[in-house]
């Protein structure tokens, strides 16, 4: 007859396999390279590790004369069922793009970027862990919402962007989904989004998703209450993030 501790280390051990056979749902807060949205194009580059508020360095808030825009974007992982939180072993994304347009040249300046996780499998087994941010240039996606800002609260989402990102990655309470939208709603104004936590598979509880945010977008639109955002759905790729080289 097995003893106690035998009979917890079995379980211990089946908990392990268990989290490593579908790390890949919540590891990285995306769905794999294979199979980025499947109804979707392929082509995306790599996602790098970036350094805040350095990768932010390109932005020049002294310009006489720029418009600046925020955009929260979210990539599905099945663009034909949208409130699917997994499919195919794929879990979507939820990212944000900066964008400052200068007026008196033509060059826009791009940053493209998400929250994620150091580890993948450890933020299933312990949950809460160390974070990084990843640039997220070429990404695709399904649904976003668009916000003309002014300069001070653009220097804002900077400043905050860098703040949240030194919080660690919680699966449940503080994934790609959440470091996302706080950042957003704090300049959306009449445009702040409910934050919306969905049901994860098997026994992962609660938790931040695109899918959540998707339907909160589709939600908004249908209502008419955003004022001054473009919210749109389909099949959309981010920009390249300036002074991003890529590969060829």
């Amino acid at each position: 007859m097995m003893s106690i501790p035998d009979i917890r280390k079995i379980f211990f051990v089946s908990g392990f396999v268990f989290c490593f056979l579908f790390s890949s749902f919540f590891a990285n807060g995306q769905e794999r390279r294979k199979g980025s949205t499947k109804y979707l194009p392929q082509q995306q580059a790599e996602e790098l590790t970036v350094i805040l508020p350095d990768y932010f360095s390109g932005f020049d808030l002294t310009a006489d004369s720029a418009d600046y825009l925020i955009s929260l974007c979210a990539n599905v992982p099945n663009s034909r069922k949208p409130h699917k939180v997994i499919y195919n072993q794929q879990t979507g994304h939820v990212f944000l793009i900066l964008q400052q347009v200068k007026k008196t040249v033509t060059d826009t300046i791009h940053k493209v970027f998400g929250f994620y996780p150091k580890r993948g499998l450890p933020a299933l087994v312990f949950k809460s862990i160390k974070s990084n941010i990843k640039d997220n240039s070429l990404r695709w996606y399904n649904a976003g919402i668009t916000k003309k800002i002014n300069r001070e609260d653009f220097g804002q989402v900077l400043h905050l962007a860098f703040q949240q990102s030194q919080k660690k990655y919680h699966i449940n309470k503080y994934n790609c989904y959440d470091y996302a939208v706080l950042v957003f709603n704090a300049v959306a104004g009449n445009d702040t989004l409910p934050v919306t936590h969905v049901r994860f598979p098997f026994i992962f509880g609660k938790g931040g998703s695109p899918t959540g945010l998707y339907a909160d977008l589709k939600q908004m639109k249908e209502r008419g209450s955003n004022t001054v955002s473009e919210i749109r759905f389909g099949s959309f790729q981010a920009p390249v993030s300036t002074g991003r080289k890529l590969r060829r």
